[in-house]
């Protein structure tokens, strides 16, 4: 029997925060909020979720830091 199986990195916007200047590249931008999960698939079918993590990136460099889900909470916009 053949069983394929691993994990699957599903990424998505849930919205924007205020302006911050970037500490890597010094320009001062929108910082969009993102939700990353991680999910457990069989056949490249999505089964299972893992827990989420979230995080803002910073949209000149790509530069990001990790929230918690409450700071990510009030920054959710419908998107």
């Amino acid at each position: 029997m053949f069983l394929l199986f691993g994990f699957r990195p599903v990424v998505k916007k849930i919205g924007v925060t205020k302006k911050y200047r970037c500490t890597r590249c010094s320009n001062v931008s929108c910082w969009e909020v993102y939700e990353s999960r991680n999910w457990f698939t069989l056949f490249f079918i999505p089964l299972i979720p893992m827990k989420p993590e979230y995080f803002e990136r910073c949209s000149v460099c790509g530069g990001y830091n990790q929230l918690s889900r409450e700071e990510a909470e009030r920054c959710r916009t419908i998107v």
